[in-house]
């Protein structure tokens, strides 16, 4: 009965992380920022290397695995490793719009650099929607109660539209930043030479 139960998670999950959907915009205010606007954008991009992307890169890969069979079945059983690591990385993205507010606003002259920022505000907004049924779904899907797992499935595959969300617009700031070579050296890549 457990295994039937658990392979229905893993196909109920299975687009958790897709990242293809439509783009309904999310309505939730970014946080101020915590800092006050970069003056250049080689110090707002330093910014966004720095104080966003390398501290969310291991929430991304987390979300990127939730799909996986191999990591939803230990999930499911309760596997300590895997709870363990999908508690602490969902927490961790619970907090991606802090971390922006921590980069602050790009120059206002530089209207590329505010799409970037534009688009990773709606995707933390997702994200941290997403790592929200996450987190509930985990707690209810390791208990015992067959009544909580089936509850635990259903909260999980309602992670599965934020992630979507979330995934196109991270995709969107990565393509822009991908586009411009200053950029793309500098936050993807770091300073060359």
């Amino acid at each position: 009965m457990r295994r039937a139960v658990s392979l229905g998670l893993v196909v109920m999950a299975g687009a958790l992380a897709a990242g293809c959907a439509g783009d309904d915009d999310d309505t939730a205010a970014a946080p101020p920022p915590l800092v006050p606007p970069a003056k250049t954008q080689a110090e707002w991009a330093n910014r966004l290397a720095n104080r966003f992307f390398i501290s969310i890169e291991q929430d991304i890969r987390v979300v990127n695995l939730l799909s996986r069979p191999d990591l939803l079945l230990n999930l499911y059983n309760g596997n300590p490793d895997t709870v363990g690591v999908v508690k602490q990385r969902m927490s961790d993205l619970q907090l991606c719009s802090y971390k922006l507010a921590r980069v602050g606003p790009p120059p206002a002259s530089k209207l590329p650099l505010r799409r970037i920022d534009s688009s990773l505000h709606r995707a933390c907004t997702s994200y941290e929607r997403m790592a929200g049924y996450v987190l509930d779904a985990v707690a209810l899907l390791t208990s015992d109660d067959p009544a909580k797992q089936k509850r635990g499935q259903q909260t999980f595959a309602r992670a599965s539209e934020p992630s979507r969300r979330a995934s196109v617009h991270y995709g969107r700031a990565i393509k822009t930043i991908e586009g411009d070579r200053m950029l793309s050296e500098l936050i993807l890549f770091g300073p060359t030479g």
